[in-house]
């Protein structure tokens, strides 16, 4: 049986915000690096940012009471009987 803890899922949902994060604070400091801050950029930036924030805390709100220390089974070989063990009794 192959199975993965289900806080594996945060983690790597935690490694996609900070990527997150990343490109976005990157996409700031070039927005005021270049000059390029108009009412459109500043904008688009605020409603990205906002709907980020509504999605993080949508996510947090969703996933309160979750128990991370369940596991998910991957694959089991119970699912198939006895097919991959030749074990048929007919």
């Amino acid at each position: 049986m192959i199975t993965i803890p289900l806080f594996t899922f945060l983690i790597i949902y935690c490694v996609f915000l900070i990527i997150f994060s990343i490109f976005f604070f990157i996409n700031v400091g070039y927005l005021i690096s270049t000059g390029s801050i108009s009412t459109a950029s500043t904008a688009i930036t605020f409603f990205v940012l906002i709907f980020a924030l509504i999605v993080v805390g949508a996510t947090l709100f969703a996933l309160s009471n979750t128990n991370w220390g369940q596991t998910i089974t991957l694959f089991n070989s119970d699912w198939f009987g006895d097919t991959i063990t030749g074990t048929n009794t007919f």
